[in-house]
């Protein structure tokens, strides 16, 4: 995934078993692993996806070194605001 955004959010509203970070834009990809609670993300873009909580948006994030993708509905500010393109995911 292309590294566009070079910003930052936390996670938010996750509750006690953190975020998912996927291992693509859908709540059907695999897991990486679950980020706590008002952690903080690395932004890269964001890509459509599952809607989740009425948000359609996925960002790719950066973790603690570990790639993957979560729903913008569990962002603070909304995820990245830099699109990944049209090559896809």
């Amino acid at each position: 995934m292309p590294n566009l955004d070079d910003g930052y959010d936390s996670v938010l509203g996750a509750g006690s078993t953190g975020l998912a970070l996927r291992t693509g834009p859908h709540v059907s990809c695999g897991l990486i692993l679950r980020i706590p609670e008002g952690r903080i993300v690395g932004l890269q873009c964001y890509q459509q996806g599952d809607v989740v909580n009425q948000v359609p948006t996925w960002s790719a994030v950066n973790f603690q070194g570990n790639p993957g993708w979560v729903s913008d509905a569990y962002l603070k500010r909304g995820g990245s605001y830099d699109y990944c393109g049209d090559e896809g995911w």
